[in-house]
């Protein structure tokens, strides 16, 4: 749940469906950019990991903390290994994420103003996702 709709639920707001750009302005290049691009409103607001794979590393650590009291030194090994593991993973993500936009503005010399700013709201997404790790 976002803040907006924590703050909607204490306010008694009614919700009400997000309407993207396309929505109010179906702009086939808008099209095009999302497609080529890959990224949704549904990755923004996700982490860096899917869901099944936090559960999966999530056993993994509960079984490196009862290591622990019989093995502690190998315990806390497994538990470096799986923290750079992790952050091999994020960074796999990031970079993939980022090499999708670069290819956009490296690939396309004429992109429309109005694709620009598309490709512009990504790069923002792509920042602020970095930013709030």
């Amino acid at each position: 749940m976002d803040e907006n709709s924590k703050l909607e639920g204490k306010m008694n707001v009614p919700e009400q469906p997000e309407q993207d750009m396309e929505s109010i302005n179906p702009s086939p290049m808008i099209k095009q950019e999302q497609m080529m691009t890959g990224i949704s409103r549904e990755k923004e607001k996700r982490g860096w990991i899917d869901r099944a794979d936090i559960e999966a590393l999530r056993t993994r650590w509960s079984a490196i903390q009862a290591q622990f009291v019989d093995e502690p030194r190998t315990a806390v090994e497994s538990g470096d290994e799986l923290v750079a593991e992790t952050i091999r993973h994020i960074e796999r993500q990031m970079d993939e994420q980022h090499r999708k936009l670069n290819q956009q503005i490296s690939n396309h010399n004429d992109l429309s103003t109005e694709s620009l700013r598309v490709l512009l709201q990504e790069y923002r997404t792509l920042f602020n996702r970095l930013i709030e790790l």
